[in-house]
């Protein structure tokens, strides 16, 4: 994890972690005030240069498609399904600009997170996976995003829960 601080109680960080065996790569940025304001958190992640973007048709997901495979990437941060980012009337997207991934987040907030699990092998997305947004609990007080945000990503038959405190640091619990 890095982490650099801005004026005004504002800290950025960035998390990386290759899950090597389950041959995943997650990214994370997160911006972190201590007031509320109006947060826009821009990331972009580079391709190489052979490399293609190919966003799914009904879905959040996308692929990069290159001469070694079609890699598999899930926007944590979205809604699984197109259809409810347009109910949400979401300003949070997943593109790509040139040869760079171009995740954005924007909300009214304390706190912005924009997770994102990369495969490094074509298997995955060939196989049925799907992911959840988990609702987060503490005290039985459902929590607020900015406080902490859980996810359930399945391959297959192997699941992965991740979680991200982004608040204080208690004992929570988290549902789907």
């Amino acid at each position: 994890e890095l982490e650099t601080q801005f004026g005004d109680g504002v800290r950025v960080q960035r998390q990386f972690a290759l899950l090597r065996a389950e041959r995943l790569l997650y990214l994370s940025d997160s911006v972190l005030a201590e007031k509320e304001c109006d947060l826009s958190l821009e990331s972009r992640i580079p391709m190489g240069s052979a490399s293609e973007f190919a966003p799914a048709e009904k879905t959040t997901e996308g692929f990069i498609e290159s001469d070694a495979g079609r890699s598999l990437l899930l926007p944590l941060f979205l809604p699984e399904w197109r259809r409810q980012v347009s109910i949400s009337s979401s300003r949070d997207s997943f593109t790509s600009v040139g040869s760079s991934l171009l995740t954005k987040v924007q909300q009214t907030s304390k706190r912005v997170y924009n997770p994102i699990l990369i495969s490094l092998c074509s298997s995955h997305a060939k196989q049925a996976f799907t992911w959840r947004h988990l609702t987060v609990a503490d005290e039985l007080r459902i929590v607020r995003p900015e406080e902490a945000q859980a996810f359930r990503v399945q391959f297959g038959t192997d699941q992965l829960f991740v979680y991200r405190n982004l608040d204080k640091a208690v004992r929570r619990t988290a549902l789907g």
